[in-house]
């Protein structure tokens, strides 16, 4: 029987150092600026929250950005709305929106501002290829 440490896969950099896939993968995860991994970060490592909670709240962030997308596509495309303004509006709703899910330390806040966040982040998408 194999120990366990003889069935990780071993990632080799450069033949100097090994890391594990799993910590290979980690590594690109939290460079990358994606909401995922920072939130994920963000949640886990400085609020203590479980992954598997951390990775609910991330799930939100897209449903609401899903709903989002059709939602403020429809509404830029109504007569009167001006898309360079509702771009900007929506622009100056992401930022203070990334601001208060900064700002948040409790499962329930950050239940609350992921869905908006993700509609925010993407929800200026349909307003310019529009």
């Amino acid at each position: 029987m194999l120990s366990s440490s003889a069935t990780q896969s071993r990632y080799v950099s450069s033949g100097t150092k090994s890391a594990t896939v799993s910590e290979v993968l980690s590594q690109r995860l939290r460079s990358t600026g994606c909401a995922g991994a920072w939130g994920n970060a963000l949640m886990t490592r400085q609020y203590g929250i479980s992954p598997v909670v951390a990775g609910s709240i991330i799930a939100s962030f897209g449903i609401g950005a899903v709903i989002a997308k059709p939602t403020l596509g429809c509404v830029s495309d109504l007569p009167g709305i001006s898309r360079r303004l509702m771009t900007i509006l929506v622009q100056i709703a992401f930022a203070i929106t990334l601001t208060v899910f900064g700002m948040c330390s409790t499962v329930t806040q950050f239940y609350i501002v992921a869905p908006v966040l993700g509609a925010f982040s993407y929800g200026y998408l349909p307003v310019l290829m529009a």
